[in-house]
């Protein structure tokens, strides 16, 4: 969709094209990208390892180090310890970095409408972890997302709490 929209309507063909031809890279990349995972959990098998034997031996491992493991898994830099202090704080300034945030309507509408899902710890956290705690950028995020979420899904499904597949435009 996003493809879709930095070309003009007389170009959906070359649009499509494109959308097409980025799929199939994508596709391709993630091929590899599993194919190498099986090849390297092939190769721990190949030692004598079980799934068994391995997560006993995580679970064994310090915490901090398992922490370490998660990071580097999930392609994160730097671990932020994630402390109720630290939650409490960030939330609050959150909270004060969307208000200075003027073009904002979309996530407004969503704050009327849906307030229980746009406040939830869970739900705003997610944004949060995703820039580090990094608060501007978070609310910046949360107004981007229901920005797209209503150019996506219309007005009329954006303020779902919880969208599927039948939920886009047939054009889509």
């Amino acid at each position: 969709y996003l493809l879709f929209a930095k070309y003009p309507a007389q170009n959906k063909r070359r649009t499509i094209c494109d959308c097409q031809q980025t799929k199939e890279r994508q596709l391709k990349m993630d091929h590899e990208r599993q194919k190498q995972k099986l090849s390297d959990f092939e190769k721990v098998l190949q030692q004598g390892y079980t799934v068994d034997s391995l997560a006993e031996e995580y679970a064994a491992l310090p915490e901090e180090e398992q922490q370490t493991i998660e990071l580097k898994r999930y392609g994160v830099e730097q671990y932020i310890r994630e402390t109720p202090e630290l939650i409490r704080r960030c939330l609050r300034l959150l909270e004060e970095a969307i208000n200075t945030i003027e073009d904002k309507e979309a996530y407004e509408t969503a704050l009327f409408v849906i307030p229980d899902h746009v406040t939830c710890e869970r739900f705003v956290l997610a944004f949060l972890r995703a820039v580090q705690f990094d608060v501007d950028a978070a609310a910046q995020r949360m107004v981007n997302y229901w920005e797209r979420k209503v150019e996506l899904f219309g007005t009329e499904r954006a303020f779902r709490p919880y969208l599927s597949i039948f939920d886009l435009k047939e054009e889509d």
